[in-house]
C-alpha cells in the first residue's frame, strides 16, 4: 500500500500534476493539507473514496481530507484550530492526517495558543490508546528541535528517520520559501507505532512550497 501526504500550498499547487502523480505512483491513499477546490476533481478521478473538504478565501489554509482508491471510512478528529482526519486501514491500522497550527500568523489571532491546544488534544488522542497501530501523516509545522516534534516522537517513531538509517539514505527538508526553491525545513512527517514501512520517499509537488512524502507499507 502506498500512502501520500501532500500540502498543496493554500490551493495553489498544480491540480493536473497532482492527479498525474497519484496515477503514476499508484497511490492507494492520500492525505491532503491546504487542499483547494481545483484539486478535488483531479483527486476524485484517481481516488474516488473518502472525504475531501477544500478551503478557499479566508479558509484556504484549512482545506484537508483523506482520499482512497477503495472504499474507506473517514471521520473528523476534533482538534483546536485545524481539525484532523482519521481512517482505519486493513481493519486495524489507524491513519491520522494532521496539519498543526503555525507558531504565529498575521491572519489567525492567537495562533500560538491554538497550536498548544491543538497539540494537547492530539497527544491526548494518542495517549488514550497507546497500543493502537497507527500512522500519523501531515504538515506538522515542527522540526527536530521543537517541543511539538519531541512530544510526538516520544509516543511515535519517526518513520522517515528510521527508513533512512536502515537504507543508508538521507532525511531531507520538505519546505522552502516558494515552489521550486531550496528546501529549508523538514515540516512534513510520517510518524508511526506498531508498524513497519517498506520505504519513505520525498516527492516533488508541482506548484507547492512543500514536498510530499510517499510511505509504502
Amino acid at each position: 500500500m502506498r500512502i501520500l501526504t501532500a500540502n498543496l500550498r493554500a490551493g495553489l499547487a498544480d491540480a493536473e500534476a497532482l492527479g498525474e502523480l497519484l496515477e503514476a505512483r499508484s497511490i492507494d491513499v492520500a492525505c491532503f493539507q491546504e487542499l483547494g477546490p481545483a484539486h478535488v476533481e483531479a483527486v476524485h478521478d484517481v481516488l474516488p473514496h473518502g472525504i475531501l473538504e477544500p478551503g478557499w478565501g479566508r479558509t484556504r489554509f484549512y482545506g484537508m481530507g483523506i482520499a482512497a482508491r477503495a472504499p474507506i471510512d473517514v471521520e473528523v478528529l476534533p482538534l483546536e484550530g485545524r481539525r484532523g482526519y482519521r481512517a482505519v486501514l486493513d481493519e486495524s491500522l489507524e491513519l491520522l492526517n494532521v496539519h498543526v497550527m503555525v507558531y504565529a500568523s498575521r491572519t489567525t489571532p492567537h495562533a500560538g495558543i491554538l497550536r498548544r491546544r491543538q497539540m494537547r488534544q492530539l497527544l491526548d488522542h494518542l495517549d488514550a490508546t497507546p497500543q493502537q497501530p497507527r500512522l500519523l501523516l501531515g504538515d506538522l509545522n515542527s522540526w527536530a528541535v521543537t517541543p511539538a516534534y519531541r512530544a510526538l516522537t516520544s509516543r511515535l517513531r519517526d518513520l522517515h528517520v528510521d527508513y533512512a538509517r536502515t537504507s543508508g539514505g538521507a532525511v531531507s527538508a520538505t519546505w522552502g520559501l516558494r515552489p521550486g526553491s531550496r528546501r529549508l525545513l523538514r515540516l512534513d512527517h510520517a510518524l508511526g507505532s506498531g508498524i513497519e514501512v517498506a520505504s519513505v520517499e520525498v516527492v516533488t509537488l508541482a506548484g507547492s512550497d512543500h514536498d510530499g512524502l510517499i510511505v509504502e507499507l
